[in-house]
């Protein structure tokens, strides 16, 4: 029997380092990939990774230096470069939520898969639902999904930037079909295509992400697609902010440029820091600020501040909280005294 339960037991947990200066386990990740069972680790080390990966069917986890620092700035310092060869990120053999990739910059891509070249910067299809967290995708083209495509997929993508991606038929920001990924703390900006692109059915849930100043429209929908929003904010999108070929849109707790009919929604200028320069933070002055609801909320911000801030209020509007409980009076706004809000350096 004891021999028996030696040969069954699963294996412990193995976590493999990859270094480009080959001081770790390997230098190339894909290689590390390989050698991996469900449940390792993948530890890469900064440095610069030219190289398509694809988890096979693998449910590991493949992260930077963030995954055991916290520390964003290794977000940066940690690049997959995929050298316009295809996808730079494929998950296509039924991954599950277990199926990690933590805290790169994804760039480069000119995406791939079975029909044609989908996900410029990660393509998911074929049921695969993977965790993606804390990326930076950017300067990636495609057909479809110049980020991120999801086809018959459903992932799960948190607390990203993906930015100056291309898609030349749907989805320069991310596009999604049949599934229903689950989007929390994501900045969708300055992409050449939609923002976000729903299709067939599918039911996506979209939470304090920020959709704005692409070349598109922020939303799209057609074949019945029906995206939920919440605590989200859609702004200066070329086209319109939500467009619906077919299907529906349902919004609340949301900054919509022009307006949307649903509870809590606002059509005010969220006073992003500055855009200029690719900050997407909400200014102290900003409406967005205590505007949204608690209920479905991700607990931090797209880079780990808590979510609300300060504790015990409302949570903001997009993808960044800011540290007010509510928005700072202008100059020469007349306040009663008594809220707590009163700005002493304009009276």
């Amino acid at each position: 029997g004891s021999a028996t339960a030696e040969v069954t037991a699963t294996p412990a947990p193995q976590k493999y380092t990859v270094k480009t200066d080959a001081t770790g386990d390997y230098t190339v990740i894909q290689t590390a990939i390989d050698a991996t069972s469900d449940g390792d680790t993948v530890l890469v080390y900064a440095g610069t990774y030219t190289e398509n990966i694809n988890y096979n069917g693998k449910n590991i986890v493949v992260g930077s230096l963030y995954l055991t620092t916290s520390d964003t700035s290794y977000i940066s310092s940690t690049i997959i470069d995929g050298n316009q060869a295809g996808s730079v990120v494929t998950f296509g053999n039924e991954e599950t939520s277990t199926s990690q990739l933590t805290g790169f910059t994804i760039q480069n891509g000119t995406g791939g898969g079975p029909y044609g070249t989908d996900g410029g910067g990660i393509l998911c299809y074929s049921n695969s639902n993977p965790s993606l967290n804390n990326l930076r995708i950017q300067n990636n083209t495609s057909q479809r999904g110049g980020g991120i495509c999801c086809l018959d997929a459903e992932p799960i993508i948190n607390n990203s930037f993906i930015s100056t991606n291309t898609a030349t038929l749907y989805g320069g920001g991310i596009y999604s079909s049949y599934k229903n990924p689950v989007l929390s703390n994501l900045i969708i900006v300055n992409n050449t295509g939609d923002g976000f692109y729903g299709r067939y059915s599918n039911q996506p849930e979209l939470t304090n992400v920020t959709i704005a100043d692409n070349i598109g429209n922020g939303i799209y929908c057609e074949n019945n697609s029906g995206p939920t929003l919440k605590n989200s904010i859609l702004w200066s999108n070329t086209l319109s902010e939500i467009n619906i070929a077919s299907g529906s849109v349902t919004t609340t707790y949301s900054c919509i440029q022009g307006g949307y009919t649903g509870t809590g929604n606002i059509d005010s200028d969220p006073l992003f820091a500055d855009t200029a320069n690719g900050d997407y933070r909400l200014s102290d002055y900003s409406p967005a600020i205590g505007a949204g609801t608690a209920t479905g909320a991700p607990t931090t911000d797209i880079i780990g501040t808590a979510r609300p801030s300060p504790s015990g209020s409302s949570p903001d509007m997009g993808a960044y909280e800011n540290a007010l409980a509510s928005q700072r009076p202008k100059a020469g706004t007349i306040a009663d005294g008594l809220t707590t809000d009163v700005d002493w350096q304009n009276s």
